[in-house]
């Protein structure tokens, strides 16, 4: 059975509070996820299934995605996201203030979005990977079966 992108988009979306992807045409929004999830999917390593058999313009993966699987691509395409909103040139120049057209720096505003994505983003996604490595069928692996016991 096939997984359709869809799935995956509607985890993400569930996930993020964007008003700039509403906006958009919906197939200029799926063109956006989709790239989201390609460059998020290659920090996918080890999956149990095969990630990569999908079809772009069909819009699916070829192979049913278990529920884990669908929550650790769409995390992924929210770490992908939230770098492109620490790359946005926007954060990197320096706004004019009100008060007799000072600076404002954003080097704080930047250091915040970048602590942020190391505490929330970045430890969330290891977690999922890290926990999805070490299970099987949905739960831990019994590790005692590798040295004989039960």
């Amino acid at each position: 059975m096939n997984t359709p992108y869809k799935t995956i988009f509607d985890a993400f979306l569930a996930k993020i509070d964007s008003y700039e992807i509403g906006d958009l045409e919906d197939i200029v929004a799926e063109y956006d996820m989709t790239g989201l999830m390609n460059s998020g999917m290659v920090y996918f390593r080890l999956p149990k299934v095969n990630i990569w058999d999908k079809d772009d313009e069909l819009k699916t993966f070829n192979v049913e995605l278990s529920y884990e699987e669908i929550q650790i691509i769409s995390r992924l395409m929210v770490a992908e996201w939230f770098k492109r909103m620490v790359y946005n040139t926007d954060t990197l120049i320096q706004k004019f203030g009100e008060t007799d057209f000072e600076f404002k720096s954003q080097a704080n505003h930047l250091k915040a979005q970048v602590e942020a994505w190391k505490e929330i983003v970045d430890s969330d996604v290891k977690t999922l990977l890290s926990n999805y490595s070490r299970s099987y069928q949905g739960e831990i692996f019994n590790y005692k079966l590798l040295a004989g016991k039960k």
